[in-house]
C-alpha cells in the first residue's frame, strides 16, 4: 500500500512537470506564433519594385566619356556589370518581432563613421548587428540564429541603459553606416528607410536613431512623415513596447559589399524616386520648355581632395556659359556651388533642396555636394530630364581615391531617371593641396550633346 501511495505521488509530480514543460512550450510557440501573425498584419502586399520604363535613360545606365579605347572598354563594362548587380541585388530579410520588444542603437562614437550598431529583443528572439555580441566578424545588421546565451546577454542591456517606453502599435527600425555624413545620409540612408516604409502599413511609426542632420534631410524629404510617424531615439537608449511589432531588414551579404552596409540596389532606388516624386513634385507644375539652372560643383575652398587645377576650372566654367548661351540661357542661370551661401556660411538642407530641384544640369567632381543630384526632378513624365556630368577616378589615377570609379551613379544604386554621364580624370591625386585634371575637349564634346 505504501509503495503504492509513493508510485502515486512520484505519478502525479511527473505528470504535473509534464503540463508544466507543455505549457512552456506552448507559450514559447504562441510567442513565435503571434510574431508571425504580427508579420503579417504590419507588412502590406507590395507594388512593383520596378522602375517604370518610360523613366528609364540610356539603359540606366551612366554613359562613359574617354577617349582611351582600352580604358574605356573597362568602365564599360565594370558599368554593365555594376547594372547587372544592381538589378539582380538580393533584398532583404523582413523580420518582425513580436508581440514585445525592445530595441537599442549603440551610440558609435569615437567610431563615427561605422555602423550604429542595433539590437532588437523580446523572450523568444534577438537580432543584433554588434559583433561583440554575435562574435561573427560581420557588421551585417541581423545576425540569426543566437544562443540562448547570447539571448540572455542581450536581454540584460536594460539593466544598464535607460528605458523608454512606447505605446502600444506597429513600428519599424533602421540604423546604418557614417553617422552624421550628409552624402551617406542621401544615398545609404533614405533609400533604405523608403523602401521600408513600402512595406509596413500605413499606421507604422519608424524608430530612427536621432542625429541632427538626419533629421534635417529626412524634414525635407518629407515632413509629414517626420512629424507623424518618426520617434527618433537617442543613443544608449533603450525603447520598449510591451504590446507591438517591430519590423527590421536584414541585409544579405551580397554585392556590391561584403556584409550589411552599404546596401544599393534598383529596387532601393526606385523607392526612393517614387517617395520624392509623391512627397514634393506631385503637386508641382510641369515646368515645359524651360530650361533649369545649371550647377558647376567646386571643391575650391571647401576640400583638399579632388579639387579641379584652378585654370581648367575656370576653362570648363567658360566653356559651360557658351553652350548655355547656344540654348538660349544668360549667365544668371550658371550657380557655382561650393556648399556654401552668400554670406560664407554653410547652405541649409532645406536651400540646397530648393537649388538642386530648380536645376536640369549638375557637373562636377565627386563629392557630397554632387549628392544632391537625388533632389532633381524625379518625374518619368518631366520635360526636363535630370542631367549630370560626373569628373570620377579610374585606374588611370590611383593617387585618387584608390582609382575608384564610384560615383554618385553607382552609390545610389543607379539612377536610371537620370541622364548621368561620367568623365574620368587624366590625372591628380588625394593629397593635400592635390589637384585633379580632366580633358576639356572631352568635357566640352559631352557638354554639348546634353545642352
Amino acid at each position: 500500500m505504501l509503495e503504492a501511495m509513493m508510485l502515486q505521488k512520484v505519478n502525479k509530480r511527473l505528470l504535473s512537470m509534464v503540463l508544466l514543460t507543455l505549457l512552456c512550450c506552448n507559450i514559447i510557440v504562441l510567442r513565435q506564433n503571434n510574431a508571425t501573425k504580427e508579420r503579417d498584419w504590419a507588412i502590406k502586399e507590395t507594388r512593383s519594385d520596378a522602375t517604370p520604363a518610360e523613366c528609364i535613360i540610356n539603359d540606366g545606365k551612366a554613359v562613359v566619356h574617354e577617349k582611351d579605347p582600352m580604358l574605356a572598354n573597362e568602365l564599360i563594362g565594370a558599368i554593365d556589370n555594376f547594372k547587372m548587380k544592381m538589378d539582380q541585388h538580393e533584398m532583404p530579410s523582413v523580420e518582425s518581432i513580436g508581440p514585445s520588444f525592445y530595441f537599442l542603437t549603440k551610440d558609435p562614437r569615437p567610431e563615427r563613421n561605422w555602423p550604429a550598431l542595433s539590437r532588437a529583443w523580446n523572450a523568444t528572439h534577438a537580432v543584433v548587428d554588434d559583433n561583440s555580441v554575435t562574435n561573427a566578424g560581420s557588421d551585417i545588421w541581423g545576425s540569426q540564429g543566437l544562443g540562448d546565451e547570447i539571448i540572455m546577454e542581450v536581454k540584460n542591456v536594460p539593466k544598464s541603459h535607460p528605458v523608454k517606453l512606447l505605446e502600444p502599435g506597429k513600428y519599424a527600425a533602421f540604423s546604418g553606416w557614417y553617422v552624421g555624413n550628409f552624402g551617406h545620409y542621401l544615398h545609404d540612408h533614405l533609400s533604405k528607410i523608403a523602401w521600408l516604409k513600402s512595406l509596413v502599413s500605413d499606421d507604422t511609426k519608424f524608430l530612427l536613431p536621432y542625429h541632427e542632420l538626419h533629421k534635417n534631410i529626412l524634414t525635407v524629404v518629407d515632413d509629414r512623415f517626420v512629424k507623424e510617424r518618426v520617434i527618433w531615439v537617442q543613443y544608449d537608449e533603450v525603447v520598449h513596447a510591451s504590446e507591438g511589432s517591430l519590423t527590421i531588414l536584414i541585409p544579405k551579404a551580397n554585392f556590391p559589399f561584403p556584409g550589411g552596409f552599404p546596401q544599393t540596389g534598383t529596387i532601393y532606388t526606385e523607392h526612393l524616386r517614387r517617395w520624392l516624386e509623391e512627397s514634393n513634385w506631385s503637386s508641382k507644375q510641369s515646368t515645359g520648355e524651360k530650361k533649369g539652372k545649371v550647377i558647376f560643383y567646386t571643391r575650391s575652398g571647401s576640400s583638399i581632395r579632388r579639387v579641379v587645377n584652378s585654370e581648367l576650372e575656370e576653362l570648363l566654367i567658360q566653356k559651360t556659359i557658351a553652350a548655355m548661351k547656344r540654348r538660349g540661357q544668360t549667365e544668371e542661370d550658371l550657380v557655382i556651388f561650393n556648399g556654401h551661401g552668400e554670406d560664407g556660411n554653410m547652405l541649409s538642407i532645406e536651400a540646397q533642396f530648393e537649388l538642386y530641384s530648380s536645376s536640369d544640369l549638375v557637373i562636377g567632381p565627386h563629392g557630397s555636394g554632387l549628392a544632391n543630384v537625388i533632389w532633381m526632378d524625379p518625374r518619368c513624365n518631366s520635360k526636363n530630364r535630370p542631367k549630370v556630368i560626373e569628373f570620377a577616378s579610374s585606374s588611370r589615377t590611383p593617387a585618387v581615391q584608390g582609382g575608384s570609379m564610384y560615383g554618385y551613379w553607382f552609390l545610389y544604386g543607379s539612377l536610371p531617371w537620370m541622364d548621368y554621364h561620367q568623365i574620368y580624370y587624366t590625372s591628380g591625386d588625394d593629397l593635400a593641396d592635390g589637384e585633379v585634371f580632366i580633358d576639356p575637349q572631352e568635357f566640352e564634346e559631352t557638354l554639348n550633346k546634353l545642352l
